[in-house]
């Protein structure tokens, strides 16, 4: 770019590339009072290879300030200077990283905001559910016991819950501080069938932001709903089933339920039962919406009975 132009970064680093190896540059090595901010910065500069200059800001930048970059007096390594002094303006947008999701903003100490909330879209869920909200700060469990909900459908009667931290500062495998997480446990037995509405807000509401809320169904008692022997029928292949047994000539055996499988993959094998034994055989969850058994294997005859 030409100095004088604005530009945009996001993050805390300024990058600055050279079309030929500079003076004192190295990988590495310190470029103190090269990168002249306004307002003042704190952070460090240091040449990141022979070419490439980099500023790395201490804290995250303020969205709503421009600020001015100016370079100092730079030397090619051949002793050439630049053509002009290099100044310019730019914005940044911040980088802050909470369990693995990228915020778009500074939080504001003292005003948690919802960052996201599990389950977070409509789905079916177990009797043992646990519902999970993450905030882009540590909060209380005394300040956002108001904010946490479950109700009996939208605008129905509460649901008790138990509101604590997680034991470890770990959410779905990311690294946070357990205090940005809440867990809410219902403390009523949830009943088979029932409509549960999870609502989790900002301890300081605005305008432009809705409640992050979740409308799931607990699961009907486990039950199975069919049997194929693919995922469509071929006219080529065999494939009744009648009074519990099944005609077949292919080599893989679908069982459908009524809900999403939830057992570990690794433990699926576990709960098949099939004689005489199945060569080759093995057992994968297929389902999405429902759930969906698939077994494959070399299904010869004398006939398996599953």
């Amino acid at each position: 770019m030409e100095a004088g132009e604005s530009f945009a970064i996001r993050g805390t680093i300024l990058r600055f590339r050279f079309n030929q190896p500079m003076a004192g540059a190295s990988a590495g090595a310190p470029a103190g009072g090269k990168v002249l901010l306004q307002p003042d910065v704190p952070g460090i500069a240091r040449w990141a290879d022979p070419t490439t200059l980099e500023f790395t800001a201490a804290a995250p930048l303020d969205p709503k300030t421009r600020y001015n970059v100016e370079l100092a007096a730079l030397e090619s390594a051949s002793g050439q200077a630049l053509s002009k002094p290099f100044r310019a303006s730019f914005t940044a947008t911040p980088v802050v990283i909470v369990a693995g999701k990228e915020l778009g903003y500074l939080p504001t100490p003292g005003e948690p905001r919802v960052v996201t909330i599990r389950p977070d879209v409509g789905i079916t869920v177990g009797k043992d559910v646990r519902f999970v909200a993450l905030y882009d700060q540590a909060v209380d469990l005394s300040t956002v016991r108001e904010l946490v909900t479950l109700n009996e459908g939208v605008g129905g009667p509460a649901v008790p819950i138990a509101l604590k931290h997680p034991a470890k500062d770990e959410l779905e495998g990311e690294k946070v501080d357990r205090r940005f997480v809440v867990l809410a446990q219902p403390t009523r037995p949830l009943r088979r069938g029932e409509s549960l509405h999870f609502e989790v807000r900002d301890l300081k509401p605005a305008p432009n932001r809705n409640p992050s809320a979740a409308d799931v169904k607990v699961a009907a008692a486990l039950g199975e709903t069919g049997v194929e022997c693919n995922w469509y029928n071929a006219e080529r292949e065999t494939c009744v089933y009648s009074g519990g047994t099944l005609r077949m000539s292919g080599r893989s055996v679908h069982v459908r339920f009524n809900n999403p499988i939830a057992t570990e993959p690794k433990r699926l094998p576990g709960h098949v039962n099939i004689t005489p034994p199945v060569r080759n055989l093995s057992v994968s969850n297929e389902g999405w919406d429902d759930g969906r058994l698939v077994l494959t294997g070399d299904f010869r005859p004398p006939r398996p009975t599953l």
